[in-house]
Parts: structure tokens; C-alpha cells; sequence
């Protein structure tokens, strides 16, 4: 119990100074800068969008506080504290009016935060408990107060009201889930939380994460950033911290929190996630190949459904079949990562060419055509005919033997013709042909 009480000390104590009825009041002229972010919370909601704002060193004592972080050196936790008030009330808190919003007591505790008295408060550095890194003889670590603790660009501090101001039973909310989702996908969560009494135990984030228990029982939320507002989700975690949910409809960049629950209370923690597009579309670089004996494997390029590009290994394999010989062959396309489809495109792989050696004509409108052998995948020959150079209303003759190289065909008409041969297998009832050979021409009498 001891510890408890020790821990609520360190964690809540601020040792501000002020200086109460003070007419006169001189700030150093030189000052500093901090960009951060700043997270307010209370009554298991935000009071302002959690942005990233400029916080100047001087800005606690132009209300009357005073902190132990040099002000030509560094912004206090201190200075972010009165720069989240005035997010939260704007004009209505002034120098006159703080009192009426944020009060220090002789014992070094804030007694008021946003309007509301309490001694149930607190803030997180960075998501660990703010400490100088020095162990206590109490156990634990040594705790820094928002007048000691300095802040600087990059940080993120979180001040917080105790939902449970009876037992100060709150744990600080972890939600961990894939960093990028597909839209309207079904996602698993896993909801933990580290206790916020016990903070002091651990050196940083990372120390209290890994102390986190499973929430049972417990809802998340997505969190506007811009708003602070939390739309909660209808799910409930199971007795491991389970959760599973729908993943929003639109891209983009979210955050998620664990919510705080009338039979668990939790400080919220938001994470980001991003929701993309699913799989749209893919294409393989060509249709058709020509059989050579080596495997085909025709390149593919796949896209989401807002036309972006995937990355072949990270988003996505590819596997083949049926891809050496003659026949249908096929590609499969299959998800990795954040992507789950798997889908099949086909191609052909057609026989080997031949080539025409002569084409004669023996008169009576017969011509002789032959060509060079093809037994390599191949069935047979087929041979066309035609007037006309471009082969149009060509007339076809089929060799059903590929150990023939020679063929006569009758009555073909007389005048010049144009003539072109190629090969085709058979497999499985389908006719599997090659590209035309280069035309040869005679004159039929």
C-alpha cells in the first residue's frame, strides 16, 4: 500500500510554485521552443485534438507558475500542461481567470486541471512514467514532476485525470494489431494495459509495455485526431485481450485506442494504423509464348484497387504451372502481408515454327508446297492459301502427321498466290498453334 501511495505521490506531485496576489513579475528575456505533442484526458475522453503545437519556455510563468527547468534552456512538462489549457478553454483562460482552471497546492499538487479538482492526476512522457533514470530505495525509479521534467521537439506528453479516483486503479491501454490493413477487412486486435499506480516499476515505455496484462471485457475506439473525439467500436475483448473488428471502408491513416470502461478503467493510448486498398487488378506481360524447353515465366504487375502498384515479395508472390510445354499454362497470383487474395491468370505456350522450303506450281492449278520438319511438340502442319498478300479469304489445309514435308493441293486457282504454313499440337482436345511462317509466292497457270 505504501508503494501505491508513493507511486500516486510521484506521479502526481508538480512542485509549482506559485506566486499568488503578485503585482510585479519580471521573465527572463531569453527563451526556447518545443514542438509537441500534447494529449489531454479526462472522463475517459479528450478534451482537445491531439496535435503537435508549439510550446514556448516561458510560457508557465507568464501565469503565475514557476518551473525548475532553466527557461533559456528547455521547455518544462509544466509549460505543456498550461499550453493544453488554454487548447481546451481558449480566450476564457487568461492570466486573470487560471485559478478558476488549473491550481497548485502548498504541498506541491495540482488540486485543479481543466476546471475539475482532484488530486488524481497525471502525466506520461513518451508513453513511460517520467523518471531520471535513477533507481528509488523504494523500489523502482526515481520520478521527474511536470516542474522538473524538460520536453523537447518529438515528444509526446499525456496528462490524464484518473477515471477511478477511489483506487486509482487505471491501466494505461495498448492495442496491437498489424500496421496496415485492408479496407472493410476483418482485423485482429490484441488489448493489454500496464497499471498506471505501478508506472514507477519501470524505467521507460518499452519496460512498461512488456508488463502489460490482457484486457478483458474491454472496447476500442477510433480516435480523430483532429477533433479528439473517440467513435467506439462495437466489440468487446475476450478473456485474452482478443478483439476482432471491421476495418474502416475508407484509405488512410488511423488511430485506435482502448476505451475506458466503467469495470476497467484505461488511459488511452492511440496507435496508428493505415487502411489500404484491396487487391484491384493484375496483367502478365504477355498472353502467349513459344514453346523453347525452358520453363515461361512471364512477369506480372499487380495494383490495388486505387491503381497503385504492388511490390512483388512484399505484397505479393507469384507461382506457375504447366509451364514448360506445349499447352495452358498458368500464374498464380497470391497475396502476402497485409494482402490475402490469390488469384489464377493463364497463358499459352504454343509449338515451335516451321518454315516453307519451296512452293511450285505444277499446273491444272496445283501447286507443291513443302517445308522443313517439325517433330518438336508438335502434331501436324497447317497450310493456307490466299490471293491477296494480307491473307485475306485464305483457304486452309491441315497435315494431321508431323512426319510429313510435302504436300500437293488441287485446284487452287489460277493466278499469283500467297502461301504460308505453321505447326500445332494437340493436348487434351485443345488445338495448340504456332505463328504463320514468312509467305512464299507463286504464279498458278
Amino acid at each position: 500500500m505504501k508503494k501505491r501511495i508513493l507511486s500516486l505521490a510521484i506521479s502526481l506531485v508538480v512542485a509549482v510554485t506559485m506566486i499568488a496576489g503578485s503585482t510585479c513579475m519580471t521573465f527572463a528575456d531569453d527563451k526556447v521552443e518545443a514542438k509537441v505533442t500534447v494529449r489531454s484526458q479526462m472522463g475517459g475522453g479528450y478534451l482537445h485534438g491531439l496535435e503537435t503545437v508549439t510550446v514556448s519556455s516561458d510560457l508557465a510563468e507568464k501565469y503565475g507558475f514557476t518551473d525548475n527547468v532553466p527557461q533559456s534552456e528547455n521547455v518544462s512538462a509544466l509549460d505543456a500542461l498550461v499550453k493544453s489549457h488554454e487548447m481546451v478553454f481558449g480566450d476564457d483562460f487568461s492570466s486573470e481567470t487560471v485559478s478558476e482552471y488549473l491550481v497548485g497546492n502548498s504541498s506541491g499538487y495540482m488540486s485543479k486541471v481543466y476546471g475539475y479538482e482532484t488530486f488524481g492526476s497525471g502525466f506520461l512522457l513518451n508513453g513511460g512514467f517520467p523518471n531520471d533514470g535513477t533507481e528509488s530505495s523504494w523500489g523502482g525509479y526515481n520520478g521527474t514532476t511536470v516542474s522538473t521534467q524538460k520536453v523537447v521537439t518529438g515528444d509526446v506528453v499525456d496528462f490524464y485525470v484518473y477515471n477511478d479516483e477511489v483506487n486509482y486503479g487505471d491501466c494505461l491501454g495498448y492495442v496491437d494489431m498489424a500496421q496496415k490493413v485492408i479496407a472493410g477487412s476483418r482485423v485482429k486486435a490484441k488489448l493489454s494495459g500496464t497499471s498506471v499506480m505501478s508506472a514507477y516499476l519501470y524505467k521507460d515505455a518499452a519496460a512498461m509495455k512488456a508488463a502489460a496484462k490482457p484486457l478483458a471485457g474491454v472496447k476500442a475506439g477510433f480516435v480523430n485526431i483532429s477533433s479528439g473525439s473517440t467513435e467506439t467500436i462495437d466489440a468487446v475483448s475476450d478473456e485474452n485481450g482478443n478483439l476482432a473488428f471491421t476495418a474502416p471502408s475508407g484509405t488512410g491513416t488511423y488511430y485506435i485506442t482502448a476505451c475506458n470502461d466503467e469495470s476497467t478503467p484505461v488511459i488511452m493510448n492511440p496507435v496508428r494504423f493505415t487502411v489500404v486498398a484491396d487487391f484491384g487488378s493484375a496483367s502478365l506481360a504477355a498472353a502467349s509464348y513459344t514453346y523453347s524447353g525452358k520453363a515461361k515465366t512471364p512477369s506480372v504487375t499487380v495494383k490495388d484497387k486505387e491503381g497503385i502498384s504492388l511490390v512483388k515479395g512484399r505484397d505479393y508472390t507469384v507461382s506457375y504451372k504447366n509451364n514448360t510445354k506445349v499447352g495452358t499454362a498458368s500464374a498464380t497470383v497470391k497475396g502476402t502481408g497485409i494482402y490475402s487474395f490469390s488469384k489464377v491468370y493463364k497463358f499459352r505456350i504454343n509449338p515451335p515454327k516451321t518454315k516453307l522450303i519451296k512452293v511450285s506450281a505444277l499446273g491444272g492449278k496445283k501447286i507443291k508446297v513443302s517445308w522443313k520438319k517439325q517433330k518438336t511438340q508438335t502434331s501436324g502442319y497447317q497450310i493456307r492459301y490466299s490471293s491477296h498478300k494480307n491473307m485475306s479469304g485464305s483457304k486452309k489445309v491441315t497435315i494431321k502427321k508431323n512426319s510429313i514435308t510435302w504436300k500437293n493441293i488441287w485446284r487452287v486457282g489460277k493466278g499469283r498466290k500467297y502461301v504460308q504454313i505453321r505447326t500445332y499440337k494437340t493436348v487434351d482436345g485443345t488445338r495448340y498453334y504456332s505463328s504463320w511462317s514468312a509467305a512464299k509466292t507463286v504464279k498458278v497457270k
